[in-house]
């Protein structure tokens, strides 16, 4: 099957993954196994902006200690996907969003989204002298 350069990715689930999106995915998670010795790992995502660019920041680390994580910038780039060290670039946010699902579904990570222990915006933090969202518990 010839796959475009970006995934299909259906309302109901269903997938056609794109091929190099796959192959740089597995690059990603060769490269992690290769980086710890112990596998048994957690995975962190938050969002960016930066001007007119959109990003997301995967961080791979052992569920016990967060020092010496992996970490992959995606960033969108309608010119079709390529990869360099530690920055991945993918035609949208669906394919940077299923690419990171390929990757922490690989290396059985729990991921956790949003980075909301850093909150700036004192109407939404769980008090004025807080940097933690309030999240209604």
């Amino acid at each position: 099957m010839n796959t475009p350069s970006y995934s299909i990715l259906d309302q109901s689930g269903k997938t056609t993954t794109a091929k190099l999106t796959h192959d740089f995915a597995g690059i990603y998670v060769s490269a992690i196994k290769e980086h710890f010795s112990d596998l048994n790992l957690a995975a962190k995502l938050h969002s960016f902006r930066k001007g007119n660019v959109e990003g997301l920041k995967l961080t791979i680390h052992t569920e016990v200690s967060v020092n010496d994580p992996f970490e992959i910038i995606i960033f969108t780039d309608r010119s079709g996907p390529a990869i360099d060290e530690n920055n991945a670039y993918l035609t949208d946010m669906s394919e940077a969003i299923h690419f990171v699902g390929i990757i922490t579904t690989a290396l059985n990570a729990p991921l956790k989204a949003g980075n909301l222990k850093l909150e700036n915006n004192k109407e939404v933090t769980a008090s004025d002298t807080s940097s933690i969202m309030n999240l209604w518990r």
